[in-house]
C-alpha cells in the first residue's frame, strides 16, 4: 500500500467518521511498495488510528471484504479490523506473499499458505446489537 492510497483511505475513513456513516471496504492488494519507505509503512499506523476512532469512539460500523489477494500493509492494518470480515471462496489472503517469504528465507516452497475455501465472518456485538450472517 502506497502513501497515496493510505491517504485517500484515511480521509475516507474520518469523512465516515464525521458524518457517522457505516464504511464498507472492498480489499484486494498484493504488490509490495517498499520503494516508498517510511512514507508508506507510517500508512499502517494512520488508517488504524482512525479507525480506531471511528469503531471505539464513535462505535460506528465497519464492514470488510477481501478479495485475492489481499496481503502486506492491508493485512497489516485495516484489512483485519472490521467489525464483520467477509472473504471471496479460494482468496489469497497472507501477510507475505510466496516470493517474499522465500526471499526471506532464502528458501524454495511448493505450498507457502492455504488459499480460503470458504467465507470467513467474524461477529461481534455492536453496542446492544448482535450482528450475525
Amino acid at each position: 500500500m502506497g502513501s497515496v492510497v493510505g491517504e485517500k483511505i484515511t480521509h475516507l475513513i474520518e469523512y465516515a467518521t464525521n458524518n457517522f456513516l457505516p464504511l464498507i471496504l472492498v480489499c484486494a492488494f498484493g504488490r509490495a511498495r517498499m520503494q516508498e519507505g517510511s512514507l508508506s509503512l507510517m500508512q499502517i499506523a494512520k488508517i488504524s488510528s482512525a479507525l480506531y476512532d471511528y469503531q471505539s469512539n464513535k462505535k460506528l460500523f465497519y464492514v470488510l471484504i477481501l478479495t485475492s489477494p489481499t496481503t502486506g500493509g492491508v493485512t497489516a492494518s485495516f484489512g483485519m479490523l472490521g467489525n464483520i470480515i467477509i472473504a471471496e471462496p479460494n482468496a489469497y489472503i497472507a501477510f507475505a506473499g510466496k516470493r517474499v517469504i522465500e526471499q526471506t528465507l532464502n528458501k524454495k516452497y511448493q505450498k507457502v499458505h492455504r488459499r480460503l475455501n470458504i467465507y470467513s465472518i467474524r461477529v461481534y456485538s455492536i453496542q446492544s446489537y448482535h450482528i450475525i450472517l
